[in-house]
């Protein structure tokens, strides 16, 4: 029998910390090893788990412990030292994604990079980079590529049943993400990447091709009070 991956999770305050604390549970050949909540205040924790796809889940560290039967660390350091994890989802905040990343790569652990996986192309080409220096791998999550209207159309495209696509029109429809730490630019990607993610990685796949300009304009027509846009358009070719 082929020897378990030892996975764990570095962050409590993503709705990924949930979504894939269940997976990992699941998954057959994953030891689930645990998470670190990095020290996180209780109502801190479910002020940014209190979003209504995540009801059924756990909002506290001793829930989080008994429901997905691990161990729960207050840092990375202890749970890389205890857990000895092969790989590591860092479901921290935003602005930390780049930080925690670095210290998986230089203990030795692959990295898995929800969206968004970083905030600039600086922060990205630091952390790839940091990952093919030390021969390991850091992955970003791209859903769209695996959901099956996606899927189906990329068949449509390979099989060459439409012709090479020249043009195209993407939209995306997304829940704004409002309150703790999403709310507070100093933390937060924003809706640019929050959502403008999934249009950008669907146009290069279904495009088969990379953005060589782009342009955008957003602005906040629906709420106020808020420091976002909730509707934006971009021209890219």
């Amino acid at each position: 029998m082929a020897e378990k991956i030892r996975v764990g999770i570095i962050g409590a305050v993503s709705s990924y910390s949930l979504h894939y604390g269940q997976a990992l549970s699941a998954l057959p050949g994953v030891d689930f090893v645990g998470m670190a909540y990095l020290g996180r205040e209780p109502k801190y924790i479910r002020d940014a788990l209190n979003l209504p796809w995540l009801t059924k889940y756990p909002k506290t560290i001793e829930g989080y412990a008994e429901t997905f039967n691990v161990p729960v660390f207050e840092t990375a350091e202890e749970l890389i030292e205890r857990g000895k994890p092969d790989a590591l989802c860092i479901c921290t905040e935003d602005y930390l994604r780049e930080k925690y990343a670095m210290v998986s790569l230089e203990t030795g652990s692959h990295v898995f990079l929800p969206k968004p996986f970083a905030r600039s192309r600086e922060e990205a080409e630091r952390v790839f980079g940091a990952a093919n220096s030390r021969g390991l791998v850091a992955t970003p999550d791209l859903p769209q590529r695996f959901r099956p209207i996606w899927a189906t159309a990329m068949d449509v495209v390979l099989e060459g049943a439409i012709g090479r696509p020249i043009s195209g029109h993407f939209s995306v429809a997304h829940h704004l993400t409002l309150g703790g730490w999403k709310s507070d630019t100093s933390m937060a990607a924003g809706p640019e990447l929050e959502v403008g993610f999934y249009a950008f990685d669907a146009m290069r796949m279904l495009m088969q091709s990379e953005a060589v300009q782009v342009r955008g304009v957003g602005d906040n027509l629906d709420h106020r009070g808020i420091p976002y846009i909730d509707n934006g358009k971009a021209l890219v070719t």
